[in-house]
């Protein structure tokens, strides 16, 4: 700015006698105040690059973390189908283990309860009242492997819809991110594009001034 104003004071000096002056003087403020305008739009641009520098930072961060949220949420539903497997296999061998048992164990029964029934009437009431315990023991632990069996279903299903409900609301985050990145680019092209319109300007308006002061040289 300080070599501005001495070129305008040395021109003013040397073009004081002739009517040019004052026109050659706007003419030297005119371009100041253009170069003034540049300078701000290089800052602007520089600001500008600095903001989508730091949405591309904050972009790869949420996918980042998305990325790692959604391996950990695949391998917690997978150990919890594992875990249903193992108590389904459980559940089935469990039961099937009792329903032999029980049969096994009545058939015993009324095996003794056809050869005592005919000298002990009380002993085969005995009998068939063991056989109905078992029953109902055996009914007793299908009901509990049945509840069990709820459980892990609900259990693997909150955690599936747990998974869902985060997938959605990062993918929404990486699409905000992603909008807003976006617009900050084109707003840095549309600067760009204006910087260099601005640039071009200025260039010929220099241009044009050198013109003008070497035609005023030669005038003299």
């Amino acid at each position: 700015e300080t070599v501005d104003r001495v070129m305008i004071h040395s021109v003013s000096s040397q073009l004081d006698h002739r009517g040019s002056h004052g026109v050659l003087v706007d003419q030297l403020r005119y371009e100041q105040s253009d170069r003034n305008r540049l300078l701000a739009a290089i800052r602007q641009d520089r600001d500008m690059t600095e903001t989508v520098k730091q949405y591309d930072l904050e972009l790869r961060a949420e996918q980042s973390y998305h990325d790692v949220q959604v391996a950990q949420r695949k391998r917690e539903i997978v150990l919890m189908k594992q875990h249903l497997h193992s108590a389904r296999y459980e559940a089935g061998i469990n039961s099937s283990y009792f329903c032999k048992e029980i049969h096994s164990r009545s058939c015993s029964h009324t095996r003794i309860h056809k050869q005592v029934e005919s000298m002990r009437g009380t002993d085969a009431c005995h009998i068939l009242d063991l056989s109905r315990l078992e029953q109902s023991v055996h009914e007793e632990i299908a009901q509990f492997s049945k509840v069990q069996h709820g459980h892990m279903l609900r259990h693997v299903s909150d955690w599936q819809a747990k998974y869902d409900q985060d997938h959605r609301y990062h993918n929404q985050n990486l699409q905000k991110l992603t909008e807003a990145r976006v617009v900050r680019l084109d707003r840095l092209v549309a600067l760009k594009e204006r910087r260099a319109q601005e640039v071009d300007l200025a260039t010929l308006t220099r241009h044009e001034h050198a013109r003008i002061i070497e035609l005023e040289h030669i005038r003299m």
